[in-house]
């Protein structure tokens, strides 16, 4: 909507935004905690790995033993479980990768429309397939050095002494050691399982104010050299929004000049006539909206009236304020009739009249209300 010239009271800030936050918006969040919880998962798989590692060690200790004792070197056994291990890691990282090469598929296609930024940029690359080769390298021999070495190391009569009898010492302490982490890995991501569900149930319950069902949005940019002064704007936007009303099934159109969970929008105070309860510093949202739009969006008119084609600039100023900010400002008294202004120090013109409450609309994407 066009620029309203008795609301030069709003305040401009100027914002540097780093591109990286542009492009990631506030997924970037989420996006850390999915990949500690992939990386908590990664970890217990690796301890599992490593405990199955060390019981296949220690039952082919008798077999290691016979290779040594015929004449095989020790480094040449330890090369041969590394070999063994690594093979296993890489065959693991290849079933995984066909996994999430399915499992990316079907989240794509789960994923709502809109809600996660560079979503068609979400893919497989060369730079997974390179981390897949490396954790799957690293993770089939960190995990069997210990094995291998104490495999070499141990001597044929020892080892064939101890037979088929259950390995105690320094495997069982570290498989009680990987047992223990991989369990406390476990409960955190049950626990960190728990708190995403009930945060997802929480936002899924939330009331934002407003139905985006089949509702179609758009954004205009007017030049200035062709609409240099706020009254052509107006007439643009009267022209565009009697245009759109005439398309088949449009129930209900409207204009606004910052949508709800946008990313810009206008925040400042605002001067009240006579006494109130509104501390100083008391901040709100001011989206500047044509009539229709509440209709359009689903926003319910609690007290008062929606704004009207009579309320343009020879009219007297008028303005509609939300419940929580009719309530704060004057929390035992009704707002329908009270007089606020944009300015600073307001004079005998620049004080707007509120003809309206409306329900309260969730904003900006930082989920405050105002």
């Amino acid at each position: 909507m066009p620029r309203d010239p008795r609301a030069e009271g709003f305040k401009t800030v100027a914002a540097i935004i780093p591109l990286k936050d542009n492009l990631t918006r506030n997924a970037r969040k989420s996006l850390y905690i999915f990949a500690g919880a992939v990386a908590f998962v990664l970890l217990i798989a690796c301890a599992n790995v490593a405990n199955l590692l060390l019981i296949r060690a220690a039952t082919r200790r008798q077999e290691m033993a016979v290779r040594v004792a015929l004449g095989a070197s020790r480094s040449r056994v330890a090369r041969q479980l590394l070999t063994e291990s690594v093979l296993v890691a890489l065959i693991g990282g290849a079933a995984g990768l066909l996994v999430a090469l399915s499992g990316v598929r079907a989240l794509l296609a789960m994923a709502p429309e809109g809600r996660i930024p560079r979503l068609d940029e979400v893919q497989l690359d060369g730079w997974v397939l390179a981390f897949t080769l490396v954790v799957s390298v690293v993770t089939g021999v960190l995990f069997d050095v210990v094995p291998a070495l104490s495999g070499a190391r141990r001597q044929p009569h020892e080892a064939l002494g101890h037979g088929t009898r259950t390995v105690v010492g320094t495997h069982s302490r570290l498989r009680t050691t990987l047992v223990t982490g991989e369990i406390a890995l476990a409960l955190v991501l049950l626990a960190g399982a728990g708190l995403m569900i009930k945060s997802f149930i929480l936002i899924r319950s939330l009331d934002i104010g407003y139905n985006a069902a089949n509702v179609i949005t758009m954004a205009v940019d007017l030049p200035r050299s062709a609409y240099p002064d706020a009254v052509r704007e107006q007439a643009f936007h009267g022209r565009l929004l009697d245009r759109l009303s005439q398309i088949p099934g449009a129930r209900s159109v409207g204009a606004v000049s910052f949508r709800p969970m946008g990313r810009m929008g206008i925040m400042g105070d605002f001067k009240v006539e006579g006494p109130s309860a509104m501390p100083n510093g008391f901040s709100v949202d001011k989206p500047t909206v044509s009539p229709g739009y509440f209709t359009a969006m689903g926003i319910r008119v609690l007290r008062g009236r929606d704004f009207s084609a009579a309320d343009n600039a020879r009219a007297r100023g008028v303005v509609i304020l939300s419940e929580s900010v009719a309530r704060r400002v004057w929390p035992n008294e009704e707002a329908v009739g009270k007089r606020i202004s944009m300015s600073d120090k307001p004079g005998p013109g620049d004080w707007l009249t509120v003809i309206g409450v409306v329900n309260d609309v969730l904003q900006d994407e930082e989920l405050r209300r105002h």
